[in-house]
């Protein structure tokens, strides 16, 4: 009886020593249900710092109209795999008679659609919200912006990117409607 029950306290013993070098270890039930959670987590992609350079089209509330240039800046951040958000902010040219210069800062939110053919690798729709500042000879105007636009991958770090900007003016029935094509690349 003694040797069972000395038997039982270092068994026992052996037992809580164990359970107590780390009460909150998880076992695994299966190795396969936790690689199902590191796949998931590798397919989201990175975040990235964008520049790009481009060509504009201006028309104003007035008629008068341009062509000009564009050079932007953003960084994408995704939310999931697909999802992404983009702030960006853009100096562009209208190229029309006032001389038009914008700032342009906007917030898009989109989602990538993955390709896998020869010449596009992806597809990302977006739209979003943003503010500006006109600058030209008369003085400055100010307001919001709407836009929308598509972004086209070539390769992993260079896209086409086409937006079409709606730019309210601070006066009533200002308003300017901006279109640019830009190249992008990737950092």
């Amino acid at each position: 009886m003694k040797k069972l029950i000395l038997l039982g306290l270092v068994l026992g013993s052996i037992g809580v020593a164990q359970a107590d070098t780390n009460p909150w270890a998880v076992i695994p039930i299966n190795k396969s249900d936790y690689q199902g959670i590191e796949q998931v987590k590798e397919k989201v992609p990175a975040n990235n710092f964008d520049v790009s350079v481009g060509v504009s089209s201006s028309e104003t509330s007035k008629g008068d109209s341009g062509t000009g240039y564009k050079l932007g800046a953003s960084y994408t951040t995704y939310q999931n795999e697909h999802v992404f958000l983009q702030p960006s902010v853009q100096y562009i040219t209208s190229g029309n008679s006032y001389g038009d210069k914008y700032l342009l800062g906007n917030l898009d939110i989109g989602y990538k659609y993955d390709i896998q053919n020869s010449f596009v690798k992806s597809i990302s729709p977006k739209i979003g919200v943003g503010v500006y500042k006109a600058i030209y000879d008369g003085g400055s105007n100010y307001g919001i912006a709407y836009n929308a636009g598509v972004e086209v991958g070539i390769t992993e770090r260079t896209s086409i990117d086409v937006s079409y900007n709606y730019l309210k003016g601070q006066n009533s029935g200002s308003h300017i409607d901006l279109t640019t094509v830009s190249l992008k690349y990737k950092f």
